[in-house]
This record gives C-alpha cells, structure tokens and sequence, in this order.
C-alpha cells in the first residue's frame, strides 16, 4: 500500500479497474477470466488453466499465477525479454512495480514476486496527477498484443484473428492485405466479430528483439510454415482453424473465415 501511494506521488502509475492476485476468490477469478479452459483439483489444490495463464488455488484462494511469459523467480531481464519494455515501471527502494496492458508484475530484489492479471475492464492511468484511461485493444483493430488480445477476446467473447506476415516482403500477403483485410466488407466484419492481431516478419525494416522473438515464439508454438498464415482462435484461446490467401476478393474469404 506504501508502494502505491508513493506511486501516486511520483505521477505515474496504473490502477487496473478489474484484476486476479494472489488471494484472490476462486469465484472473482471465474468472474474476472471466464470458465477456464481446463480444471484440475488435487487434494485441496486447484489449478485452473487459461490460454495466457495457469492460476493454481489453495483453500479457495490464488496462491500461485503463472503467465505464458512469466513466472515467479523470474528475473528483471526475463520479465523483459520475455514481455518487452514495460508501458510503465515505478521503483520503491529493493522493489519495483512493472506495468504491461494484461498484467501489473511486482519484482522485489530482482525477482518476481507477484503477479496481478488484468481483467477485461480498462486501467486508468495517472500521469502527473491527471487520470487518463489506457487505451484498451478493441474489435476490429490491429494490435501485436498477443496475450491483450487474448484477454479482450475472453472477456468479449470474439473471435482472434492472428495474421502471420511478411509485410515488406512476401507478395501473397501484400496481396491478402490489399484484397481483403483492407477492404470496407472485411473491416465491418472484423468490428463486429474480430481481434485482430498482426504478427510481422519483416526483412527491410527489423522489429525490436523483444517483440521479434515473441513472434518467433508464436510462429513456433502454431507451426507457421509459410506466410500467410491466419490462425483462428475461439474466445477461449482454442485453435479452430486455419486460413491462407485466396481468391475471390472478401466475400470468399469470409464465408471460409465464417465456417471456422
């Protein structure tokens, strides 16, 4: 608590209006999350699995939260690696507070402590005394979110659209791009039912380490073999198929989208 209004002193720090932290209910967790995607119940421990997440309880309370990135132990420099730079960092002598969109990490000399999953509901940020909401992913708009997306989709209940591309330099994704996912029926579909999350791998004009090995991570994990390649997960995080250029314009390729 000392923490945080120290936080508020120095003018910068984010307040995440829905969350899951150790000591949590397991009924807030479900509240906050959804149905899991699997239970496991051993003797008095649950471990609740979610796409971006494992949450294990005990007695009823979260004792343990593991993200797809990160752990407790965990160093700085993993958390960064793993996680890129955060949207904000606040330090209070041995200990530091890590701010990303889908999770506030809590390190304390140099390791993981805590971790507080943000829920579907937007942070508010306050810089300077001033509260400005966080820009939240939305539908139909293009994030490199992976695990935001994820968290919107769930709390939204839409579709996420992972686009596996070589934007500078592979021409059937140029041609993907021009033909149908620019274009007004496929974005008026995409606000309505969409996450969309661009995933890039570009020759001419490299991405941050962080972020191009966290594509590399994801490419690995759905087994990208060429581009492009559409992943299409339910809002539980669920792969349910898989999409390619083709022809006919977007009237073709959201009747294939639709069938998924």
């Amino acid at each position: 608590m000392k923490l945080f209004y120290l936080a508020l002193a120095l003018g910068v720090v984010a307040i995440p209006l829905r969350a899951v932290e150790v000591g949590t209910s397991y009924e807030k967790v479900t509240d906050e999350l959804g149905v899991p995607t699997s239970k496991v119940e051993i003797g008095g421990a649950l471990t609740l699995n979610y796409p971006d997440s494992t949450i294990k309880l005990q007695e009823g309370k979260v004792a343990f939260i593991k993200m797809a990135e990160v752990e407790s132990g965990n160093s700085y420099q993993q958390v960064v690696e793993s996680k890129g730079d955060p949207a904000s960092k606040i330090e209070a002598g041995a200990s530091s507070v890590l701010r990303y969109p889908d999770a506030t990490i809590k390190l304390r000399d140099g390791k993981v402590v805590s971790i507080k999953l943000a829920g579907s509901g937007e942070g508010i940020t306050a810089v300077n005394g001033a509260a400005k909401a966080m820009p939240a992913v939305g539908a139909g708009e293009w994030t490199t979110d992976y695990a935001a997306a994820l968290s919107k989709a769930r709390a939204t209940n839409k579709t996420v659209f992972l686009f596996f591309t070589g934007s500078d330099w592979c021409g059937w994704c140029k041609r993907l791009d021009k033909e149908v996912l620019s274009t007004a029926d496929f974005k008026t579909y995409a606000r309505a039912n969409l996450i969309l999350v661009k995933l890039d791998f570009p020759r001419n004009s490299p991405l941050p380490a962080q972020l191009q090995a966290r594509n590399q991570k994801l490419a690995k994990q759905y087994g990208i073999e060429g581009f492009p390649t559409i992943v299409v997960l339910n809002s539980a995080g669920k792969n349910v198929g898989t999409l390619g250029y083709m022809e006919g314009g977007p009237t073709a390729f959201l009747k294939e989208l639709k069938k998924l």
